[in-house]
């Protein structure tokens, strides 16, 4: 019997955009994330800049932990925190409410396009996330 959604959830799914935002003012730099302010993060070395309707589920992370007051040390996030998020994540894809990219729709590379990271297509540019789940777009 389904119960709706968490907390959490709702908390995740709302915030992917204050997110992004977030850390763009702040130039943030976060496990491989990083934006100058416009909308370049780092993927697997290279800068890239995702279309608008993609979102890095590690600055969701990281907001909502800054959010919860579940930091600790230097800025690092409490696994425990981290756990639950996860678990949140793995339902709202089951529900189908985010989506998993197996490929990353890029509006630009900075540098230009690097074939072992991002490959430019007939479409445009793309990139590979890798095996974790990293990169979603609303399901809408």
């Amino acid at each position: 019997m389904s119960r709706g959604l968490g907390k959490l959830q709702r908390d995740i799914l709302n915030t992917f955009g204050e997110a992004r935002e977030y850390f763009k003012s702040e130039k943030c730099r976060y496990m491989g994330m990083a934006w100058d302010g416009v909308d370049y993060l780092i993927h697997k070395g290279r800068e890239i800049k995702v279309k608008p309707y993609v979102y890095d589920l590690r600055a969701s992370l990281k907001y909502l932990a800054l959010k919860y007051n579940r930091l600790y040390g230097a800025n690092y996030v409490d696994v425990g925190f981290q756990a639950s998020f996860s678990r949140a994540v793995k339902l709202l894809i089951e529900r189908g409410l985010i989506q998993p990219l197996s490929m990353i729709p890029l509006d630009d590379v900075f540098g230009g396009p690097d074939m072992s990271v991002v490959h430019s297509l007939s479409d445009g540019l793309w990139a590979f996330p890798g095996r974790q789940i990293r990169f979603i777009a609303e399901n809408t």
